[in-house]
């Protein structure tokens, strides 16, 4: 009996060393978080930005970029002041961009950090020009959305912004909503440092109760929409609702709207048929039905659709099949109504009717 007293004594008194020993080893913990996740300044500019800390009886910066003075903290007012370089060439080895390290003293000896981008770099602000779609080409450059309006100009009650889905990681970097704007950054290609990193990304606009409410779709491209060269040709349809609904194609007006909200030139933007050619006819479950014959008669009806259901311009809706193809196709005296082309018209009424058909200065059909 006084052997099993002396061993639960024995157990007791070690189990108390380990609860003392462990108690000694924890540490207490801080957090530190800046206001923003980056800055994007002039060469020589000053920027302050805002950070919380909890639990954190001193501050200090232990990291910066290359060639970068330090930063100035003021711990009583939660803040810190980054100055950028005034230069960046061969006589000082300043980097144009990079982290900015704030490491905090735990009470009880630990440590907790934060960190915070900064770079001199380019801001490409897209918020004047609403879209649901936007094209985005510049490396290493800070872009600017509206975030409180679609692309209809439908107002939005956005109260945060946060990335729903992206084709490679990181692609999207320091999204946050400012003044009405969201604001992200798109870096360069790992591979070759002269393209932008490149795919495809979804940005999501939040409510104040964190409900999704609207989307934009961003395509990081190495691919200039105004350079020479290059076109767009939309194949048009008869049965419009049949490929949209049945073959799950993008309907043509919506894919042009598309285009147009990323910034492609429209002058590079076509529409064809496969007018008398060949075309299958399948049912939902993908069988063939029946051969069926392109008709040229979908032109107009596209372009209608495109005026009527995504609110293109007529001008630019026409023009994809008019000018466009005879530009890019260099059809001489052809696509335009102009004093020594041939004079092959449509005449339409409000409703985008033909009323009259004109080839090389004669009528040859009337309504």
């Amino acid at each position: 009996m006084n052997y099993m007293k002396r061993f639960a004594g024995l157990v007791c008194a070690v189990a108390a060393v380990v609860f003392f020993a462990s108690c000694s080893k924890d540490k207490e913990s801080g957090t530190i978080a800046f206001d923003s996740p980056a800055v994007f300044l002039n060469a020589g500019d000053a920027v302050t930005v805002g950070f919380s800390a909890s639990n954190i009886e001193s501050f200090s910066i232990t990291g910066k970029p290359t060639g970068w003075s330090d930063p100035v903290i003021d711990a009583a007012n939660r803040t810190i002041t980054v100055v950028s370089p005034e230069k960046f060439d061969d006589d000082n080895d300043a980097v144009k961009s990079g982290s900015v390290t704030l490491t905090g003293k735990v009470h009880g000896g630990s440590t907790a950090s934060a960190t915070l981008f900064v770079g001199v770099v380019d801001t490409e602000d897209l918020s004047r020009k609403p879209a649901n779609c936007y094209l985005i080409n510049k490396k290493e450059t800070n872009y600017l959305i509206n975030a409180m309006y679609k692309g209809d100009l439908t107002g939005l009650a956005t109260s945060s912004v946060d990335v729903i889905w992206q084709s490679q990681s990181n692609l999207i970097q320091y999204l946050e909503l400012k003044d009405g704007k969201a604001s992200f950054y798109v870096a360069a290609d790992s591979d070759d440092g002269d393209k932008i990193k490149e795919g495809n990304a979804v940005i999501g606009a939040y409510d104040a109760g964190g409900t999704l409410i609207w989307s934009w779709h961003v395509w990081a491209a190495d691919y200039d929409p105004d350079a020479e060269g290059g076109a767009v040709d939309f194949t048009g349809n008869e049965e419009i609702d049949y490929w949209e609904t049945v073959c799950d194609e993008v309907r043509v007006c919506k894919g042009i709207r598309r285009m147009l909200d990323a910034g492609v030139n429209p002058k590079h933007i076509t529409i064809s048929s496969d007018g008398q050619g060949s075309l299958p006819i399948f049912n939902e479950k993908g069988e063939f039905l029946r051969m069926g014959m392109g008709q040229s008669s979908c032109l107009l009806k596209e372009v209608k659709e495109c005026v009527e259901k995504a609110g293109i311009p007529l001008e630019t809706a026409i023009s994809t099949i008019t000018a466009n193809p005879a530009e890019i196709l260099s059809l001489k005296g052809k696509g335009k109504i102009q004093e020594g082309f041939d004079a092959d018209l449509c005449v339409l009424d409000q409703g985008l009717e033909i009323q009259e058909v004109i080839a090389r200065g004669k009528s040859v059909y009337r309504k």
